[in-house]
């Protein structure tokens, strides 16, 4: 989806943003955002999906800001969502028999970026997702969807010999992991012989398990899991959209707010983040 479904004031914004401020590419040693992420920023921050401000999270921090994916109630967010998880899954390589989305947010996402794969990729995209609660007649059981896929596959050229099946799970945001290590739990007491091939998400907020330790909630999954962990946006790539925002000039009434925010988000991430993923000249 390209800038010209927005809005035409968004889409402004958007060029503005695109350009980003004077010295960016420098300041943060070459990274720059895609033009998929920045609109899916926008979007978020349009929508109120990105807020900044204070929040209270499980694990007991207060954060400068909270991203909510269930603030993305429409077909033109979720098509955004769904091709920007698409667009990663095939960037990362990753080897999947079947998508899973945990309930609830999970559920919209595993369905719109196996529609996504589909179309844009030519993969099938199978995908399955859980319920809260054990259905006991009809179609029973926990999970619902492709659940052929998660029978053992036979390996190419053999005739007798197996490999687990590979599954993909989709999630919306990683702060601590401790969702994700419930799902992954779930999963492997429904279907114990399963590979998790990897974990998508949609933003990594880039925190240290504990404040003792410079392990990120992404390093101890795939260490626990032996598996990958990526994200479409990670919080750094949310400080160049902010640089972005401040700079365009049409955030002029706003302007201190999202300056405010940009610091507090380094502090923050100063206090709780992987540092070392943040360019020197940031802390």
């Amino acid at each position: 989806m390209s800038s010209a479904s927005l809005s035409s004031s968004a889409s402004r914004t958007l060029s503005k943003v695109l350009a980003g401020p004077p010295g960016e590419t420098d300041e943060y040693q070459g990274r720059q955002l895609d033009p998929l992420q920045k609109e899916l920023l926008l979007l978020a921050y349009n929508h109120g999906a990105l807020k900044f401000g204070e929040f209270k999270l499980k694990s007991g921090r207060t954060s400068p800001f909270f991203f909510n994916a269930g603030m993305f109630g429409n077909g033109q967010a979720m098509e955004l969502i769904s091709k920007a998880y698409a667009t990663e899954i095939v960037r990362s390589g990753v080897e999947y028999d079947v998508l899973f989305g945990p309930a609830y947010k999970g559920i919209p996402l595993v369905a719109c970026t196996a529609m996504s794969l589909n179309r844009v990729y030519s993969q099938p995209a199978p995908f399955i997702y859980d319920r809260k609660e054990e259905k006991d007649h009809g179609e029973k059981g926990v999970l619902v969807g492709a659940l052929n896929q998660l029978e053992p596959k036979l390996i190419p050229g053999t005739v007798d010999k197996y490999r687990p099946a590979r599954v993909l799970l989709l999630d919306d945001v990683l702060t601590s992991g401790t969702a994700l290590r419930g799902n992954m739990k779930l999963l492997r007491e429904l279907q114990p012989d399963v590979e998790v091939a990897g974990i998508c998400v949609l933003l990594d907020r880039q925190e240290r398990i504990s404040e003792d330790s410079n392990l990120s909630a992404a390093e101890q999954l795939e260490d626990a899991y032996n598996t990958k962990v990526f994200s479409v946006l990670n919080i750094t790539d949310m400080l160049i959209f902010l640089d972005g925002l401040i700079s365009s000039g049409d955030h002029l009434e706003s302007r201190a707010t999202l300056q405010k925010a940009r610091n507090d988000i380094l502090e923050y991430r100063r206090k709780y983040g992987v540092t070392d993923e943040l360019p020197t000249d940031m802390l």
